[in-house]
């Protein structure tokens, strides 16, 4: 660029000195007439007058920062492929219905109560018919082509004082007091595209067992109405679907409101409706999700992000002073151990903050944050905590300009005009659930089920194609499988829920995290035992900074990240994970109230934490 300013200064120079000639030589002006001599000054004053305008112009845009458009993006959304069946219509907010008596006996698809087990044959006693303490609830969410109700039915478990949601079925009225139960649909919204036939066929008679007269199962059809197109675009920018597992454009039933707070609608197709959710909003950065709404049917879809897609290159700017080329793979998630929740923005981005380093794969600038962008910054102290969740030593310990000249942080402006973050995957972290064990307490022996929804990596005992299965329980903890002992079920991966929000927790000097851990978990209601086991695995893997933030996740945020399913189902379930942080040095932070869980009965106890 330096060159080629030059050689326009050179240039310039040139025909100044060819049009000052004709003036340095006055024979030459004597054969001109006075008027010829006029028009050919006046020329060569307007020619150097706009060679003098487009250098000024040329150096003046080498010189101001990148600025951020004003312009309206467009967000209308268009369908790629098949448009969803139509003739639906859904309502804008469910109505809820009386007790519609749909289930004659929840025992077969959610177990009995505690007492109805046999201590020595780990069966239902014969004549016990005492179910587990659930609510079910009904309501309308619609009509279909035919004008029959959609009827939703929630099941909430209220056994553990959580009060989680348990299982959601849909229903199709048909005609007075008679309803259709479609199990293709079923089977796809539970279980995703590949299942078990064994399991399945044991399933389907559990839910003929627990279904009423006034319901039939239609073993044929599908119902359609609720199919979201694999792929979208949304101001010109193509969005799929994303696979979580064997699950692949499979949504679930929200409660209202519909749509989320925080959301701004970006178009229609049918009656599909699409938002752009901000999910988290913290520390100079937004979590947003791009979410689909069929009535109460919610689906999240990702962006197909070339910055992202594998053999995607940068082309860097070389010329940047300490600017390196980089071929790292990148990711704009927030990190966490469950399924994508969504992409990174710049909440607050700034045009003298942005410096061009390069283009994308598909022709997009590439930006890098400033030195003192308080934003890059936070990401520099708090996310790389100066590597100490890097593998690559040679990436450890660097310096803000090191980190800079790395392109660890890197943006680009998006199809929802958003400034979107990238990270070096091999500068950061983006976690796994760590070592979650799970400890059983049943009050006698019997045999126990156990399945997390998680696309698990690593286990011990080994870990099923449905789960551990014929686990027997002991009341001192104790855990019979496959002919060995353990003393619990441990599990490494990914949950299948979103993870949830770091939003208060405890900031201590490190040296004091051991100490306060050990009380957050007696707090929470772990007995010594497993605050001992807790504490082995995870004090080791505490940061070496001069403080660390300490974030708990309940029960009932880890049953919408991993769900646990248990059979038969305790009636204490207690589940602590810890979020923590390296940080160079605290900031504000909301407090995080912990509460005490008591035991009754037979009681499940699970511990884990975030794996950097």
């Amino acid at each position: 660029m330096e060159n080629n300013k030059k050689d326009r200064e050179e240039s310039v120079h040139h025909e100044k000195i060819e049009i000052k000639k004709p003036e340095l030589h006055d024979e030459k002006i004597r054969h001109f007439s006075k008027k010829k001599l006029f028009l050919v000054l006046v020329a060569a004053s307007l020619l150097a007058i706009c060679i003098g305008i487009g250098v000024h112009i040329i150096q003046k845009n080498d010189k101001k920062p990148t600025s951020i458009s004003s312009k309206v993006v467009d967000h209308t959304v268009k369908i790629i492929g098949n448009a969803p069946k139509t003739g639906a219509s859904f309502l804008s907010s469910p109505t809820k219905l009386n007790d519609l008596n749909l289930f004659k006996n929840t025992i077969p698809l959610f177990g009995a109560d505690e007492s109805c087990y046999s201590s020595q044959t780990y069966q239902i006693i014969p004549g016990c018919t005492t179910p587990r303490p659930l609510s079910i609830t009904y309501s309308q969410i619609g009509t279909n082509a035919k004008n029959q109700p959609f009827i939703l039915a929630t099941v909430v478990d209220n056994s553990n004082g959580v009060n989680y949601t348990a299982g959601t079925f849909l229903f199709v009225k048909t005609a007075t007091n008679t309803y259709t139960f479609f199990e293709n649909f079923y089977k796809k919204q539970e279980h995703g595209n590949n299942y078990s036939s064994q399991y399945w066929a044991d399933e389907v008679q559990n839910l003929a067992d627990t279904f009423s007269s006034t319901v039939t199962i239609n073993k044929t059809d599908d119902i359609t109405d609720f199919t979201f197109p694999q792929t979208v675009t949304i101001a010109g920018a193509t969005f799929n679907l994303p696979a979580v597992g064997d699950f692949t454009g499979i949504g679930n039933f929200i409660d209202p409101p519909v749509p989320p707070a925080n959301s701004t609608k970006l178009g229609s197709i049918g009656t599909i409706n699409f938002y752009k959710n901000i999910q988290a909003d913290a520390n100079g950065y937004q979590v947003v999700a791009v979410l689909a709404y069929i009535g109460n049917y919610q689906i999240q879809y990702q962006p197909y992000d070339t910055m992202i897609s594998s053999n995607s290159y940068i082309n860097f700017d070389t010329s940047i002073p300490g600017g390196e080329v980089s071929t790292s793979n990148l990711f704009t998630q927030q990190p966490g151990c469950g399924k994508i929740a969504g992409f990174l923005i710049d909440k607050n981005p700034s045009s003298s903050n942005l410096k061009k380093i390069g283009v994308g794969p598909s022709g997009q600038t590439v930006y890098q944050l400033i030195n003192s962008d308080p934003l890059l910054g936070f990401i520099y102290a708090n996310d790389y905590a100066n590597g100490q969740y890097v593998q690559d030593t040679t990436l450890q310990g660097l310096s803000l300009q090191q980190f800079q000249d790395k392109h660890a942080v890197m943006l680009t402006k998006n199809s929802l005009g958003d400034y979107q973050i990238y990270l070096r995957a091999d500068m950061f972290s983006q976690g796994q659930c760590g070592k979650p064990v799970i400890y059983l307490y049943p009050t006698h022996t019997q045999s126990v089920d156990v399945k997390v929804a998680a696309a698990i990596t690593k286990s011990l005992p080994t870990y099923g194609s449905d789960g551990w299965k014929n686990v027997i329980a002991h009341p001192n903890g104790t855990l019979s499988y496959q002919n060995d002992v353990y003393p619990n079920l441990f599990w490494e991966g990914t949950g299948d829920g979103s993870y949830p929000t770091v939003n208060s927790g405890t900031i201590v000097k490190t040296s004091d995290a051991a100490v306060t851990i050990k009380k957050q978990l007696q707090q929470q209601g772990l007995n010594n035992n497993e605050i001992t086991d807790f504490l082995a695995y995870w004090v080791p893997k505490l940061p070496n900074t001069p403080y660390t933030r300490l974030t708990w996740f309940n029960t009932e945020q880890m049953n919408q990240l991993a769900p646990l399913t248990i059979s038969p189902a305790p009636s204490t379930l207690l589940r602590v994970f810890l979020d923590f942080q390296g940080l160079q040095k605290p900031y504000s932070l909301p407090t995080q109230a912990l509460t005490t869980t008591s035991r009754n009965g037979f009681t499940a106890v699970e511990w884990g934490g975030l794996l950097r």
